[in-house]
């Protein structure tokens, strides 16, 4: 569908050699989490050089920068450090790396911190077990990969040439692999806090092991959802997609009847902010389940072909209705 016109490179010239565009972004905003949030909007936009430049009023946050910047991003690394400016070099894209890859590894970490907020759900001393502490970690973590995979896609949308290298065939699937990205990161937002409320039951002793074993059996169903909705992108398998699509029914039913349970169960004699945490835990559950339906869609959305789908046109001339069946 295309020509890609690439200009020769001279093979005397080391790649280090080459010179590349250093961006400048002025701080004059005090705000921490807003100075933050354009770092990353540069980033994300697939700036390679960034050198931000402080006044005497803003340089207090050049080492909350400095440690945040390395800590959030990708490949960031400090090329230059003066008392009113740093410069950051953000990696160059590794030629074997991957898109779906990295949301295969989104998707394994969020995977592994919601079975372990299960496990503290149903086990009474897990929660104790040093591996919990790093549930906030782990998370960032999902976010680091989120923010890796969308300046991937920046840049895969801005050089075709890229595509080849991030195992993808079309612009269509980068912009499917930040949407997938996208619903996994929220997938882990709602895990960590799926593990933070069952640790705080757990250690404030208001566990109800009726609704916490229908609880976890609700979330290890969920857990396969999710794992089979990310296979399927990762595969571009459209049928193992509407299999996850088709279970929707089912497991609304399953959720409208764990809801009655957790408002039957905890009664107006328990305290309401008990009632609450059940709530707020189980509506992170539902949300993940949604997140894992958007990433099923998106897939059939992506990799569906026409040959998919089968029209009648004789019921349609005869009722004046097209009927899709897929």
């Amino acid at each position: 569908n295309s020509i890609v016109i690439k200009p020769c490179v001279n093979r005397n010239i080391k790649q280090s050699e080459y010179v590349q565009e250093v961006h400048t972004l002025n701080i004059s905003c005090t705000n921490l989490e807003s100075t933050l949030r354009k770092v990353i909007g540069l980033y994300v936009r697939g700036v390679n050089i960034l050198k931000l430049l402080f006044t005497d009023e803003t340089r207090s946050l050049k080492p909350l920068l400095k440690t945040l910047v390395r800590s959030k991003l990708p490949g960031a690394e400090v090329i230059d450090e003066r008392m009113d400016s740093i410069t950051f070099r953000f990696m160059p894209i590794p030629e074997d790396l991957s898109i779906k890859k990295l949301l295969n590894r989104m998707s394994t970490i969020t995977c592994t911190m919601l079975n372990d907020g299960l496990k503290i759900l149903e086990d009474r001393e897990y929660y104790k077990l040093p591996v919990i502490e790093d549930f906030t970690s782990r998370e960032s973590e999902v976010d680091r990969l989120y923010l890796l995979v969308y300046r991937l896609v920046n840049q895969g949308v801005s050089n075709t040439r890229l595509l080849q290298n991030l195992e993808l065939y079309s612009i269509r699937e980068l912009v499917a692999s930040l949407t997938i990205a996208k619903f996994i990161e929220r997938c882990a937002d709602h895990v960590l806090r799926v593990c933070e409320i069952g640790r705080s039951l757990r250690i404030d002793g208001l566990i109800d092991e009726f609704i916490v074993s229908k609880v976890v059996e609700f979330g290890k169903t969920l857990l396969e959802i999710h794992k089979l909705a990310v296979t399927s992108f990762i595969n571009s398998d459209v049928k193992l997609a509407m299999e996850v699509l088709d279970k929707r029914p089912e497991l609304r039913e399953l959720s409208l009847e764990l809801m009655g349970l957790i408002c039957t169960k905890c009664s107006f004699n328990k305290a309401t902010t008990l009632v609450a945490r059940y709530l707020f835990l189980f509506e992170s559950l539902r949300r993940f389940l949604a997140y894992s339906y958007d990433i099923a869609e998106t897939t059939v959305n992506t990799y569906a072909k026409a040959d998919e789908i089968h029209c009648d046109y004789r019921e349609n001339l005869n009722n004046n209705n097209t009927r899709f069946s897929m």
